[in-house]
């Protein structure tokens, strides 16, 4: 619990009286206070680095961004910092891409925590409002507790679930189809796949693997097996099939996902690296047609969307915005 306070200059740690009778002048008497683990005066600072890298230094957390704790988003910020430059950081040091991928750090990163600063600084104003500013706080705060599209909108923001990087230099499209999730957004994770043995899976247990994931729709074996050399050591090819059955290429010709020229002893991934999507949901949530591909970054956001399964995209993806060399080898550790 805080308060807002002026305490007189050079004045020590608040005592618990002191807090007690603040808690009784804007409580009304009705909260006891007791037993206090800590008590002191703090001073709530807004302010934010111009630049989140310099040269070989990153700044990240605390180190890049203070601001008022309202709204409790200051370690939802720095965490994904972290996960952000962790990935990036990680291709970089192992020399698997061009330095200047860190660049995006900066670029993704800082209007987040821009935003972020903004917000705490207008809700700390509001939080602290009085006389006729407070009771329009007051009445909107009911409004929005009874409105619960207005309520569930505002968790979902403050929450930073909204984040995207749909503008950043990393996030592209090839193709003609723009409907579904769009490059920049976190990758949708719709319940409803499973995998090859009938078990549930999840987007998000696929990342738990190092590295990128690249999500496949249609194609053949020897497309797979080019995306999978494509994509080297820094991640793994996960083929998505309508069944078990057109995964291992036991199913029908009748079935648009297995091709009948396929070998399945010829493709790896009829091993494991497959989900099967009975219900299309990937399909809705990522706009595939009879074939798609999905890029997804370490940090769980979507980095290239194509509307085919051809390699080619890819590989201009990894070279071009990435600067990830050719010929890889060991998957990227966890940074």
């Amino acid at each position: 619990m805080f308060f807002v306070d002026a305490p007189d200059p050079g004045a020590g740690d608040p005592t618990l009286e002191q807090v007690q009778a603040l808690a009784d002048a804007r409580m009304g008497g009705r909260v006891t206070m007791r037993h206090p683990r800590w008590l002191a005066y703090f001073e709530v600072r807004h302010a934010q680095v111009a630049e989140y890298r310099h040269g070989r230094v990153l700044l990240a957390g605390d180190a890049a961004h203070v601001h008022s704790p309202a709204g409790a988003q200051g370690m939802n910020t720095g965490i994904q910092d972290a996960a952000n430059l962790a990935w990036k950081l990680a291709l970089v040091v192992q020399g698997r891409a061009a330095a200047g991928l860190l660049d995006t750090y900066q670029e993704e990163r800082h209007p987040v925590g821009a935003h972020v600063v903004r917000a705490t600084t207008t809700l700390t104003d509001v939080g602290t409002a009085t006389g006729p500013r407070a009771a329009s706080r007051d009445l909107a705060l009911f409004v929005i507790g009874h409105v619960h599209r207005l309520g569930d909108a505002a968790a979902t923001t403050m929450a930073e679930l909204t984040v995207h990087y749909r503008d950043s230099s990393l996030s592209r499209y090839s193709g003609r189809s723009r409907h579904g999730a769009r490059p920049g957004d976190h990758a949708p994770d719709p319940v409803g796949l499973c995998r090859l043995d009938g078990t549930p899976v999840a987007v998000e247990e696929l990342l738990t693997r190092p590295g990128l994931v690249l999500l496949v729709r249609g194609g053949d074996a020897r497309g797979r097996a080019e995306l999978r050399e494509v994509l080297g050591g820094i991640g793994t090819v996960v083929g998505v099939a309508a069944s078990a059955a057109a995964a291992t290429g036991t199913g029908t010709a009748d079935d648009p996902a297995d091709d009948p020229a396929d070998d399945p002893a010829d493709d790896p991934t009829h091993d494991g690296d497959w989900v099967v999507d009975a219900g299309d949901v990937l399909g809705r949530a990522y706009g595939f047609g009879s074939e798609g591909i999905a890029l997804i970054r370490p940090d769980g956001y979507l980095g290239l969307v194509s509307d085919s399964a051809d390699p080619d995209p890819v590989r201009r993806y990894l070279a071009e915005v990435l600067g990830v060399p050719e010929r890889r080898s060991a998957a990227v550790g966890s940074a």
